[in-house]
């Protein structure tokens, strides 16, 4: 996560993430999700420059970490709802909402 020093302070970047959360209409969703796709626009070339001079002698194994730890998290958070079905849990225990297509 990349941070951002405001008068020796820091401020994560990833707060427009952390309050779509707490959102309740679409227009402040989208806000906000512009507002994570510039602290995202942010992160990206600090990361491709930072990493390689971090790990010279792996910066390939390492940029790969980096490159792929989006799907890593997303095919994470997939099995974790899958074992929750599992395991029995209800959905709306977890944050997900299952809604029936009623034709």
């Amino acid at each position: 996560m990349v941070h951002v020093v405001h008068r020796g302070r820091l401020a994560p970047t990833r707060s427009p993430q952390v309050s779509a959360a707490q959102v309740n209409s679409f227009a402040a969703l989208i806000v906000l999700r512009i507002g994570f796709a510039v602290a995202q626009a942010a992160q990206n070339p600090v990361c491709f420059g930072l990493i390689p001079e971090l790990f010279p002698q792996h910066r390939t194994t390492a940029m790969a970490a980096y490159n792929s730890a989006i799907y890593m998290g997303r095919a994470l958070s997939f099995g974790a709802v899958i074992l929750a079905g599992q395991l029995g849990i209800p959905t709306g225990d977890i944050g997900i909402t299952m809604v029936r297509n009623e034709e």
